[in-house]
């Protein structure tokens, strides 16, 4: 039988497929898998940059969000001043004073948002956005702001706050990424407490306090003030009286939001320079600027009678000032002799002099961050002599004011002449020809040349301002006028914006700028008064600036009419300090500390019944001094933190080495009038009985600590209508 032949099948090569298909699976998953987490990751980095670029456009809004409650902030604080420096006499309750603050409020923010009437400042809103998110147009990134498609930026007042409506804030990212927010944003009005204890000051606020004046002489270093101060006055040798007084080359820069207060003036010597932060709030009777000095003040500030400019002295105002001496308003004043205004008049008349001619240099008046500007004197011929019709001049211009010949009546051999060296030759004048001319006489001045010059006097401000329209209406006058302003002032530098300037002046206000020799003229004015004082609004609110000033110049509170008979009399260091406590406790000539203990180191206050000097030797090595009481003179010498208040002067006077800082420290010294203790091996004298109303300090800086006068800015912006996309 034939065997039958089995073939065997040949599988060769079919591992080698199994493999290929294997990885062709394997291939196609992960390709699979690659592709869906590229795709992942894809979206996630869309995500993430969608994310990002609203992130983006959210910071951009907050940024506004911050640029607007500095806005508010700064509103706000102008507005509450302004109220309180009327909180005696002009509102009579707190609603009437919280209706006052939000007008002012309002105006103030209006002036800071609107571009024109109705509309906000697009650019304005623009400007608060920081350059990591602003708009740039060379990579055409960031965040712009518009408004909504087809309306317009509407700015809306209501009762409860300032609208700002149709706002868009638009962010362009990199690859085509784009976010938009809609919004509109309400700025409501702040709720101020106006409840004040007017009897007291916040001496706490204070870093130095001296009777007799503070003498700056730190040759070419600066003195750094944090904290509100205030300088008296003191005799020097020339008669004259200087409350802050910075020797040559002397600098001080004076912190934010801090008081300058001065009853005797300020007077910057020869390079020295007076430098603050925002927001100022400064009053003195006068201002003295001398050749190549620099004044440079921001703020609020409040003269009583002139700023002055010297040589080349360079004088720069921000922020709104006061210049409320007028001579009839101020009759009506609380707190002065209406007699001795009337025979005085040009001490209580406000106006700004530029006033001699430097060897080297001119004189500039920068005025264009100024927003408000209240001149309400006029400039005098000397001491009590004519009225001019300017109150913002150059020396000079007084030839304008000298009385023509025909003025005079020959009365003797001699014809009348002006000036002349006889004052016989003009005895008699003309009352027809001097009618012509506006003035009702002549004043007389005497020179060191030994002439006599004759200037017109007339009866009041508006009469003043006419002649001088008419003098210098003439062509011939006005290149007089330019080539004097040439002499003493440098080219084009008397300067004011006056799309953001609001004045009121009781005379012509010279400048000269970009448009050339002009004056503003108070025309409106003088179509109704013959003296700005004719204004009712006007006088009330220079009587409430002069008697605010006493006040101050009395105990550093603001209610001359809350003040007794006593604190009147006497001087601010009597007022805050009980002179017959320091004399029961330390002798004549001696000094005491009053100290306490805490952690190991020692807090110490100083009273001196005399002079002393803070230096390098006036604390021991675990000691620190944060109050100083002097009856005498203090002199400081090095870095201070607390209070000096003194019945003399205080003179920083720093070591050829070492440049000084003064900063207030309200903490320390309540510490110090709570806690602090002299011993002297029988009895324990406390501090605070030798500070007049301490508890009072103690519990307002109590009050403060607990958020209780705190405001939040923040809290009065609010978004509505919010959309994004």
């Amino acid at each position: 039988m034939k065997r039958l032949r089995r073939h065997k099948l040949n599988n060769k090569g079919a591992s080698l497929v199994t493999v290929i298909a294997t990885i062709a699976l394997v291939a196609i998953l992960v390709v699979t898998v690659l592709t869906i987490s590229v795709a992942n990751i894809q979206m996630k980095r869309m995500y993430k940059q969608s994310i990002d670029n609203f992130y983006d456009a959210e910071s951009a809004m907050d940024e506004i969000r911050t640029g607007l409650q500095q806005e508010i902030s700064s509103a706000a604080t102008v507005a509450y001043r302004q109220v309180m420096e009327s909180y005696s006499s002009s509102y009579n309750n707190d609603t009437q004073r919280q209706n006052s603050f939000v007008s002012k409020y309002r105006s103030e923010l209006t002036n800071a948002l609107q571009s024109s009437p109705g509309f906000y400042d697009i650019a304005a809103l623009q400007s608060y956005i920081g350059s990591s998110h602003r708009y740039n147009t060379t990579t055409g990134i960031g965040a712009q702001v518009k408004t909504q498609a087809g309306k317009d930026a509407v700015l809306d007042f209501a009762t409860d706050g300032i609208y700002i409506r149709n706002l868009e804030v638009t962010y362009n990212g990199s690859g085509d990424y784009f976010t938009k927010v809609d919004t509109d944003i309400v700025l409501t009005y702040p709720h101020m407490n106006f409840t004040q204890n007017t009897s007291a000051p916040d001496l706490l606020s204070y870093v130095m306090v001296a009777d007799q004046g503070i003498q700056v002489n730190n040759g070419n270093r600066t003195l750094e003030a944090d904290g509100n101060i205030y300088a008296g006055d003191f005799n020097v040798a020339d008669g004259d009286k200087k409350g802050l007084t910075l020797d040559t080359n002397a600098t001080m820069k004076l912190g934010i939001g801090n008081n300058l207060i001065t009853r005797g003036g300020i007077t910057l010597e020869e390079e020295s320079s007076l430098i603050t932060g925002k927001k100022t709030n400064l009053w003195t009777d006068n201002i003295l600027v001398k050749s190549h000095a620099e004044y440079d003040v921001s703020g609020s500030s409040h003269v009583a009678d002139d700023l002055t400019i010297q040589g080349c002295g360079d004088v720069r105002l921000r922020g709104e000032y006061y210049g409320y001496g007028n001579p009839i308003s101020l009759q009506s004043c609380a707190s002065l002799n209406p007699d001795t205004v009337r025979d005085n008049p040009s001490d209580y008349s406000s106006a700004i002099v530029i006033n001699g001619i430097a060897d080297t240099g001119k004189s500039s008046l920068y005025m264009n961050d100024l927003t408000y500007l209240m001149l309400a004197g006029n400039a005098y011929i000397g001491t009590n002599g004519a009225m001019m019709g300017e109150s913002l001049t150059i020396k000079s211009s007084q030839l304008a004011y000298l009385a023509p010949v025909s003025c005079f009546k020959k009365s003797g051999l001699t014809d009348p002449s002006n000036p002349t060296s006889d004052p016989a030759t003009n005895a008699v004048t003309d009352p027809d020809e001097l009618a012509r001319y506006g003035a009702v006489g002549v004043t007389m001045k005497a020179s060191t040349d030994g002439l006599y010059y004759y200037f017109l006097k007339f009866n009041d401000a508006k009469a003043a301002q006419a002649y001088y329209k008419q003098y210098y209406g003439q062509a011939s006058n006005q290149t007089k006028l330019a080539d004097y302003l040439n002499l003493y002032v440098a080219d084009r530098s008397i300067s004011v914006r006056e799309n953001r300037l609001a004045t009121d002046s009781n005379g012509s206000i010279l400048l000269w700028d970009n448009q050339g020799v002009r004056s503003l003229d108070p025309t409106a004015l003088f179509s109704t008064y013959n003296d700005i004082s004719g204004d009712a609004s006007k006088l009330k609110l220079q009587t409430e600036y002069y008697d605010m000033y006493s006040a101050y110049n009395c105990n550093l509170t603001t209610d001359y009419g809350n003040l007794s008979t006593a604190q009147i009399s006497s001087t601010v260091f009597n007022n805050l300090i009980s002179v017959s406590e320091i004399n029961s406790i330390v002798p004549s000539g001696s000094t005491r500390k009053f100290s306490y203990d805490n952690a190991g180191s020692k807090y110490s206050a100083v009273v001196s019944n005399g002079d002393y000097t803070y230096n390098t030797t006036s604390e021991a090595v675990d000691e620190s001094v944060h109050l100083i009481i002097a009856t005498g003179d203090v002199t400081v010498e090095k870095d201070f933190e607390g209070l000096i208040i003194c019945g003399g002067a205080i003179k920083v006077s720093m070591p050829t080495t070492i440049s000084v800082s003064v900063n207030a420290s309200a903490t320390e010294v309540a510490n110090l009038l709570d806690l602090a203790v002299y011993n002297n091996g029988a009895t324990d004298y406390k501090l605070d009985s030798i500070v007049t109303d301490a508890s009072y300090y103690l519990a307002r800086l109590s009050s403060t600590d607990t958020g209780s006068a705190q405001v939040d800015m923040s809290d009065y912006i609010i978004y509505q209508n919010w959309s994004k996309e």
